[in-house]
């Protein structure tokens, strides 16, 4: 790991790393610069230092709306004076009317509450219960029941200003980003030597090729942005503003825009409105779009020759391999009667293997193991080895001081990959680098190369790891002729898309590269991992689909655990008490339990549902105290819970409060119930205690609940032994 000396700040770092970003554009994409932009700097540079450092200070704050006396700062000598500059120059305005919600939005609940209380008939302020009422919805209550000219006299004062201009300084984050970026937090990081940038750059080139491309990116990233914090209402508006969408003058703008496409589609039909979404899915002929446009033409139009027509285009001009995956299977399985999807069908036929169940959560491990007893070595390397191989023979084209990929030194990701245009833009010396393919010690050359030159240095592609080097090595020794180049010639068309799905293991065989997809009990296989499955099959790699299934010991040893607690999340409760069973066979041999100090208060709430106290956790031990005795007393037993993740999650994030790694494998015997005893109307403990005669004397109280959970888990181990047994 790479460690960083924080350094100290000058006062103003915040104006000079504006004025670099200014610069910056200026100097990069002047061609993008419409006439409020370059006005937008002119007025700035002719502000007094002071209303320069006012006006960052404004916008490196979230808020559109500021109370005056929140912008006093050490460094600015007169606030009153840059006020008063800021407004002249049309980069801040007082509120009116139009400000009220905005201007509301940055009280505080206190005086929210206070202003209802004080304006409203007792009767209303009754009926509204305001203190648990949430802040959103005061500033709703306030905007909607209060007069305007009431609010206008006594919330909207000279008290508060407004920011105007945002629309220039987003567009300039976003020249300089290339997302939109609301702040210059990067900046501060890397002065404080706690981010490294691509340093070793000084010369950058504009992101865009034309002004009509800035903008057009600019308006789709600002949609996508739009609709991730909108209502329905606001969906609904959007969705109806669709046909007024600028074209895409490109490619790259194009794909922004099918996103927007799909991300406002899918947010339509989270809130139920399928009518406007399949409305919005017209616009775009490009999957997933297309995928949801036909689910939703046969499942809300219900209209089948319109969704036969779709899929049967779909098939005959694809525009990815998925879509083209989705809509044979699609179509076999509505219109052809085929049972099962590609999908369940592969997987349902994959071979099974055998595994002891103190693997549990790490299945790929497991595998290795069994691999390794017959013969077979096999390296966890999924989509990494795949990424690194791309990233090390394209690495001059990505991060070399004259690329063209990095746009500022902030990059880390290169935009050609991110935009999909790095095959178009650069077709023939792609297909000159992958015909070097051909010749394995001309490659590796090129690799050892490319690592010794650049280890360590910032990027998003290549993990300077030795082991994961020496599998790229493996993999470019030992796979199939001409295999590796139709892969990355893949990667290269279309990286977004073909970088991820790839087998779990690269196993080494008789001197040869293949691969394997390790799937455990309840894993599904997704769509685009047997996209990227038939690829590498159709490049001419072996690739295989293994299903794990646990084997029952009847020696496993498990420890059945329960917690309780001070609130439902582990980041933000604590522990109130543990207790715990070890089971081996089919009896209970040992047990701990203790209550804890949560070191907080426990909520009255809790208290009622645990009936632990304040006073009974008063002088317990806190969780540090007995942590190794609780780890020893676990040992390397399967760690066994009613709704495992709960209280699995509680233990691992007190000893990860300790600096302290904690992992076992996890069973749950809700999940196990309702697989191996289907039909209960309800799997809580409480039921499952009542349909199996368990006694459940002090429920809520940790050892409790971990006894009854262990005869649960022991009646469970009983039906998978019979079932093993008759199989």
């Amino acid at each position: 790991m790479t460690h960083f000396r924080a350094r100290d700040l000058d006062p103003f770092y915040y104006l000079k790393h504006f004025d670099e970003m200014l610069m910056h554009v200026l100097n990069i994409y002047r061609f993008a610069l419409d006439d409020e932009h370059i006005h937008f700097i002119e007025d700035f540079h002719a502000l007094s230092p002071d209303a320069q450092c006012l006006y960052v200070r404004i916008v490196s704050r979230k808020n559109a709306a500021f109370e005056i006396q929140s912008l006093y700062y050490d460094e600015i000598k007169d606030t009153e004076a840059a006020i008063g500059e800021l407004q002249d120059f049309s980069f801040i305005r007082r509120p009116d009317a139009r400000d009220i919600k905005t201007v509301l939005d940055i009280q505080n609940r206190r005086d929210l509450i206070s202003t209802l209380n004080n304006n409203l008939p007792l009767s209303t302020i009754r009926s509204l219960k305001l203190s648990s009422v949430k802040k959103a919805d005061l500033v709703d209550l306030a905007s909607k029941l209060l007069p305007q000219q009431l609010l206008i006299d006594e919330v909207i004062s000279d008290g508060y200003i407004v920011q105007m201009r945002e629309s220039e300084i987003s567009y300039f984050l976003y020249l300089y980003f290339g997302k939109t970026e609301h702040s210059l937090n990067s900046f501060t990081m890397r002065d404080l030597g706690l981010m490294r940038t691509q340093e070793y750059q000084q010369q950058f080139k504009s992101r865009f090729l034309s002004k009509e491309t800035a903008l057009g990116s600019f308006y789709y990233a600002q949609i996508l942005a739009t609709i991730q914090s909108s209502s329905a209402i606001a969906l609904l508006g959007l969705s109806e503003q669709v046909i007024d969408w600028p074209a895409a003058p490109d490619p790259e703008t194009a794909e922004l825009r099918h996103s927007a496409l799909f991300k406002l589609g899918r947010s339509l039909e989270r809130v139920d409105l399928k009518q406007a979404a399949l409305s919005v899915y017209r616009h775009s002929d490009q999957y997933p779009s297309t995928e949801r446009l036909v689910r939703l033409v046969l499942s809300h139009q219900r209209d089948r020759d319109e969704a036969e027509r779709l899929l049967l285009s779909m098939i005959d001009e694809p525009s990815c391999d998925e879509e083209l995956f989705f809509a044979e299977d699609f179509y076999q399985r509505k219109f052809k009667k085929q049972k099962v999807g590609r999908l369940t069908h592969d997987l349902r036929n994959a071979p099974i293997v055998y595994c002891d169940e103190n693997g549990r959560g790490h299945a790929e491990s497991s595998v290795i193991a069994m691999l390794a007893r017959n013969g077979i070595q096999a390296f966890h390397t999924e989509n990494k080895v795949w990424r690194q191989l791309f990233g090390l023979l394209f690495w001059d084209f990505f991060y070399d001081k004259d690329s063209q990929s990095l746009h500022s030194e902030f990059d880390i990701f290169p935009q050609e990959l991110s935009r999909g245009s790095f095959y178009s833009n650069r077709k023939g010396e792609i297909q000159q680098r992958l015909a070097l393919l051909t010749d394995t010690g001309a490659v590796i050359q090129r690799l050892l190369k490319t690592v010794t030159a650049n280890h360590g240095k910032p990027n998003a592609l290549v993990a300077w790891w030795p082991q994961l080097f020496e599998r790229t090595l493996d993999l470019v020794r030992l796979s199939p002729s001409g295999a590796l180049g139709q892969i990355l010639l893949c990667m290269a068309q279309d990286y977004i898309n073909a970088r991820h799905g790839f087998p779990d293991l690269m196993l080494i065989d008789n001197g040869i590269v293949r691969f394997t997809e390790v799937k455990a009990e309840g894993d599904e296989l997704k769509r685009h991992q047997l996209v990227q499955i038939e690829r590498l099959r159709r490049a001419g790699f072996a690739v295989d689909i293994l299903r794990v299934q646990w084997t029952v010991d009847p020696l496993q040893a498990y420890v059945v655990v329960d917690v309780e607690t001070t609130g439902s999340r582990s980041n933000n409760s604590r522990m109130t008490e543990v207790g715990a069973v070890r089971v081996v066979g089919n009896e209970i041999v040992d047990e701990f339990s203790t209550l804890i100090n949560p070191e907080c208060r426990i909520p009255r709430k809790i208290t009622e549902f645990t009936h632990i106290t304040d006073g009974m956790v008063a002088d317990a031990p806190v969780f540090a105290d007995i942590a190794d005795e609780l780890r020893q007393f676990i040992g390397d037993a399967v760690f066994v819970a009613h709704n495992v993740n709960f209280d699995y999650g509680f233990i691992r994030e007190e000893y990860r409060r300790l600096d302290q790694r904690f992992f076992r494998p996890k069973l749950c015997t809700v999940s196990s119930s309702r697989k191996f005893f289907p039909g209960y109307a309800s799997y809580s403990l409480k039921n499952l205690c009542n349909e199996f005669e368990i006694k459940l004397e002090n429920h809520h109280r940790a050892l409790c609940d971990a006894k009854a959970a262990a005869e649960i888990l022991m009646a469970v181990n009983q039906r998978r032994l019979s079932i093993a047994n008759t199989t």
